[in-house]
């Protein structure tokens, strides 16, 4: 059939420029480029009318009934399609970063020491009071020996303090009542000396004011003469300080400071050791020995007085009663002084021993840094004070020399006369010393030295007998600290958690300053660094979401615990916590997680695929199927999360729009699900 019978089967033009169309997009682009663009028109209609040809032929057949096989050509775009669906939606902050423990306890020991022991290993869970590791204990059990006998010597000393008295209390007592009768003797007499002093002081005033009033002599002149050479000679000297020879004084002076600095600080270092145990030996050997005379002392005693057996009596001697009696006691007096000494040895150092030493050594300190001071001044010169100072007293020299040739003013008379008159009024204040008020006061005095006199007559007083106890009070609590010392041999755990690192291994040699191990708590956290600008939208307690890698699928539900409320000045970041509810040990420190925190939720969103919606003239549009045609639809979005986004308004739940295929779609064309 030909061309005419094609076309005349056609409805239109349009049907020919839709097949054309479509002819041409499936040309060979290599055919199509060879074809001018003036050409480009005719090739689309001829590939048009050749399409409708072999159309022709398949739908006219020979016979000009349609066949059955037109029937089934499929109409319409092809497109996939999804249901628009109500359901819940979030907005989310996501944010990267690493998991970490909310506490790290590095656990150190409370005494130095070698680990004997040690009862975990990395991963160990422990609770807080677990033992972790245990220190050989053997010098702290010895300091745990020497603090008991500490407290044995305190309590002795108690003992003789109670048992005795001190005469030295009692005859300083006695010379404070001597000394506050003579002061009230002097006051209500007067003190001849002082009488004599002020008498000889008011002659002295007197010729003063004569000299000045008949002028300077001859002598006096010269005098002044001589002061003016002498501060001339000084300002010079001055000016070439510091000579060779004060040099080597001052080099001397630094040596001499240095041996004394040193010779006071070994006897400090000495003092602060204490008594040495060689010392403590020999007098403790002291000790039994006088106990050993003592007692052969009594023995001796006894035999003359005749307690003992003849036999015995016989081998010892004659001895007569009253030496073997002085013998007793001199051996019992030893006995007691070794004692005592070496309860003070077991006390030392006293603490008025050691205020000493530190005082000579803080003394020589001083001289010896006075000393490269002084150096250090002679490195430099003279300085600008000294000249000024040296020049001062030239002038003031020279200004008396003035004053001496030009002879006394007026003002020089009136200040001479006006000594006279303080030194007259001091002499009668010297013969008339007191008022009865002060009189009064010093019998009070006298009252009460007679008191102290009387209360020294006791054997101490109780202010000593209290530092006694409290010495022994601070004996016992040093003991009791040892004892806490040698129970903190054992390493607990502080917290519960897990050990992370440990840090030392069975025979290392620990400090309070040395780690053991390092645990962290069960409880993780994740620091992230959230912008200004989006700050604003989180708050604390809000909710949050964790995966990490380990755990594919698997959310851990957290919440914002901390916010920054000052944000970094470089990042311009604040620093946000987020803290997963439960995790069940999975999450661990160190792990990679993505957080995502929710700063919006909707429980009853219309929701579709994000494929669903595009954008035609700037705004967003969904293909809405209508049987079989789309519907172009404008919307307004909402949130997105999860490849789903928010419809608020333009769609209804149910209905069906296209996710695929919509590309060259237009309102009203045909479409066919696939």
């Amino acid at each position: 059939m030909g061309f005419r019978s094609i076309i005349s089967g056609i409805k239109g033009s349009e049907m020919l420029s839709r097949v054309g169309a479509a002819v041409g997009r499936h040309v060979p682009m290599a055919l199509a480029d060879r074809v001018p663009l003036s050409g480009r028109r005719w090739w689309v209609g001829a590939a048009g009318l050749l399409a409708l040809t072999a159309l022709g032929i398949l739908v006219v057949g020979r016979d000009g009934n349609a066949p059955t096989a037109a029937a089934q050509v499929p109409a319409g775009v092809a497109v996939k399609t999804a249901q628009a669906s109500e359901g819940q939606i979030s907005a989310n902050l996501s944010y990267t970063g690493d998991v970490k423990a909310v506490s790290q306890v590095n656990v150190l020991p409370k005494a130095t020491g070698r680990i004997e022991s040690l009862a975990v290993d990395v991963g160990s869970r422990v609770k807080k009071g677990d033992i972790l590791a245990e220190l050989d204990s053997a010098t702290l059990k010895a300091q745990v020996s020497q603090a008991k006998a500490n407290v044995a010597a305190a309590r002795a000393k108690l003992a003789n303090m109670e048992s005795g008295s001190r005469a030295e209390q009692i005859t300083q007592a006695k010379a404070n009542v001597d000394s506050a009768s003579a002061r009230v003797a002097s006051l209500q007499s007067g003190r001849q000396e002082q009488v004599a002093t002020a008498e000889a002081a008011l002659e002295e005033a007197r010729a003063r004011a004569e000299t000045v009033k008949k002028g300077a002599k001859e002598t006096d002149i010269q005098a002044a003469q001589a002061a003016v050479d002498q501060t001339k000679a000084a300002l010079e000297q001055t000016r070439q300080w510091p000579t060779q020879t004060e040099w080597g004084q001052a080099l001397g002076a630094i040596d001499q400071a240095r041996a004394s600095m040193q010779a006071t600080e070994a006897k400090l270092a000495d003092v602060k050791a204490g008594a040495k145990p060689a010392d403590l030996a020999a007098q403790q050997a002291a000790v039994e020995k006088a106990r050993a005379d003592v007692w052969a002392a009594d023995d001796v005693k006894g035999i003359a007085g005749g307690s003992l057996p003849d036999a015995t009596k016989f081998s010892a001697g004659a001895t007569s009663t009253g030496r073997a009696e002085r013998s007793a006691a001199a051996a019992e007096a030893a006995y007691q002084a070794a004692v005592e000494k070496l309860n003070q040895m077991q006390s030392w150092p006293l603490p008025a021993d050691l205020a000493a030493a530190q005082s000579a050594y803080d003394s020589a300190k001083a001289a010896y840094e006075a000393a490269w001071h002084r150096v250090d001044q002679m490195k430099r010169g003279a300085t600008k004070e000294d000249l000024q100072r040296a020049e001062a007293n030239v002038a003031a020299a020279e200004a008396r020399l003035k004053q001496l040739r030009d002879g006394a003013t007026e003002e020089d008379i009136k200040v001479v006369e006006a000594g006279v008159a303080r030194a007259e009024q001091a002499l009668k204040m010297a013969k008339r010393p007191a008022r009865a008020e002060d009189i009064a006061q010093a019998q009070s005095a006298v009252v009460v030295a007679q008191q102290q006199y009387e209360l020294a007559k006791n054997p101490f007083t109780e202010h000593d007998m209290e530092l006694a106890r409290a010495s022994v009070d601070q004996a016992a609590a040093a003991l009791e600290m040892t004892e806490i010392a040698l129970g903190e041999a054992q390493v607990l755990s502080t917290t519960d958690g897990a050990v992370a690192e440990r840090f030392q291994s069975v025979g290392a040699l620990v400090s309070p300053q040395t780690p053991i191990v390092s645990i962290i708590s069960s409880e993780v956290e994740l620091v992230l660094g959230v912008e200004e600008s989006q700050i604003g939208q989180v708050s604390e307690g809000q909710r949050a979401e964790i995966t990490v890698a380990a755990y594919p699928g698997t959310v851990f539900p957290a919440k914002v615990a901390v916010i920054s409320p000052a944000a970094d000045l470089r990042s311009r970041t604040f620093t946000v916590k987020v803290r997963p509810e439960e995790h069940g040990g999975k999450l661990r420190q160190g792990m990679f997680a993505q957080v995502n925190v929710v700063t919006q939720e909707k429980e009853r969103a219309i929701l579709v695929p994000k494929e669903a919606v595009v954008t035609r003239n700037s705004e967003s549009v969904l293909f809405v199927v209508k049987e079989d045609t789309v519907e172009m639809r404008s919307v307004k979005v909402g949130m997105k999360h999860n490849g789903s986004v928010e419809i608020v308004s333009g769609l209804a739940a149910g209905e069906e729009v296209v996710i695929s295929g919509h590309n060259d779609l237009k309102n009203g064309d045909r479409v066919r699900r696939t």
